[in-house]
């Protein structure tokens, strides 16, 4: 209650209007910009030559306004949540009447969001983004530069629309509950599509109309997929492929370089992969090879993870206390991995399962952030070999 009464006192006592051009005098007198007097502002806010502030809009705190940028009529912009530094609106960025956008927003040039679209918490949209008429973007949301969302769109959180992503009208991108289960997409999304969560459209895709894409999905450069396509979950597309219109990829499908689906075809899925082999080290911790598979285009880390879930198993990783601590790059615990003993299996554990047990072309975690794929391969070389989970009893 001290915090709004206080807000109201600052947003009146600034809303001085001598010349009765409807503008708060305090910002058009020093730069030409017009804060509405009718409009809801806060302590923290800066604004550009010719920066507009609408009538019945509401700022928060700690925002700043780039020159000539505008939040139109009703519409409103959260500020900063109480962290160091503003929250920003660009230089001729528009957030459009009626729009809502949530707090700790970064939002470059030229960028517009669309009337009456809603976007949430933390959003980052680079230079020339736009969103279109009556769009919900959600949590941690990142749009590249010259990105645009389409109107009526369902971006979900943590979503990452990365260069060259078009996101055509009625698109839904499904909420992921993390960043490590995250949404990228590099291609075009064809209208009134569906996005499942860890779906990753890589450069140069195009994904037509009414198309239905699941979970743990990879699609990679330059595929091209037809209108009214069904891809179930964990299933992995290779560079160049082609996939007809009403085709089904069902669950675990592999569709090879330059493959081509015909026109409605079914492709049937890999199956689960189960368990093919054992070993026991000497303190008791045992590791399950699973059956070979060919590796996902893309990142592989959730179907690595979700191999070993199905089987009731989780994945496995160095022990990343010695290499940096809790967080840094050799941490999976956001995958679900369990730690190895090191003195057995050594701190390089693809390397150490194959040492111990003569398995080759194993899969495990070794540096999440930073090797190829985001899996470790043969001592953290990707081959292009079928490859086999490791996997380990939970902790």
């Amino acid at each position: 209650m001290i915090t709004t009464l206080l807000a109201l006192l600052i947003s009146t006592a600034s809303a001085q209007d001598s010349n009765g051009d409807g503008c708060v005098d305090s910002y058009a007198d020093a730069n030409t910009a017009c804060v509405s007097v009718d409009a809801d502002t806060t302590t923290g806010l800066t604004v550009g030559s010719g920066a507009q502030i609408q009538a019945y809009a509401s700022v928060g705190a700690d925002s700043t306004l780039g020159a000539d940028a505008v939040i139109a009529a009703r519409a409103s912009f959260a500020g900063r949540s109480g962290e160091p530094g503003a929250a920003t609106l660009g230089t001729n960025s528009i957030i459009a009447r009626g729009a809502v956008v949530g707090v700790d927003a970064q939002i470059a040039d030229d960028v517009t969001i669309g009337r009456v679209s809603q976007v949430g918490e933390r959003f980052s949209a680079s230079t020339g983004a736009q969103v279109g008429y009556g769009s919900d973007i959600g949590d941690d949301v990142s749009v590249a530069a010259n990105v645009t969302v389409g109107s009526l769109a369902n971006v979900g959180n943590h979503t990452t629309l990365q260069a060259g992503a078009l996101i055509a009208r009625g698109v839904q991108i499904s909420d992921s509950v993390n960043s490590g289960s995250a949404t990228e997409i590099a291609g075009m999304i064809g209208p009134n599509s569906t996005i499942g969560r860890n779906v990753t459209v890589s450069s140069g895709a195009r994904i037509r109309k009414n198309t239905n894409i699941a979970d743990d999905v990879t699609i990679g450069p330059n595929v091209r997929i037809g209108r009214s396509v069904t891809i179930e979950d964990n299933v992995s597309i290779a560079d160049g492929a082609r996939i007809s219109a009403y085709a089904t990829l069902e669950s675990g499908a592999v569709i090879g370089t330059n493959e081509v689906v015909p026109h409605g075809a079914t492709v049937e899925g890999s199956g689960p992969i189960d368990v093919a082999d054992q070993h026991t080290a000497p303190g008791g911790q045992t590791v399950y090879r699973l059956e070979y598979r060919p590796l996902p285009a893309g990142d592989a880390r959730a179907w690595y993870r979700d191999a070993c879930l199905a089987n009731g198993l989780a994945p496995v990783s160095c022990d990343y206390f010695n290499w940096g601590g809790a967080g840094g790059n050799y941490d999976a615990t956001a995958w679900g991995a369990v730690i190895l003993e090191k003195t057995y299996w050594s701190c390089n554990v693809s390397s150490g399962v194959m040492s111990k047990t003569g398995w080759s072309n194993v899969l495990t975690f070794h540096v999440p952030n930073g090797d190829s794929q985001g899996v470790c391969q043969n001592g953290c070389t990707i081959t292009g070999a079928q490859v086999a989970p490791i996997c380990t009893d939970p902790s």
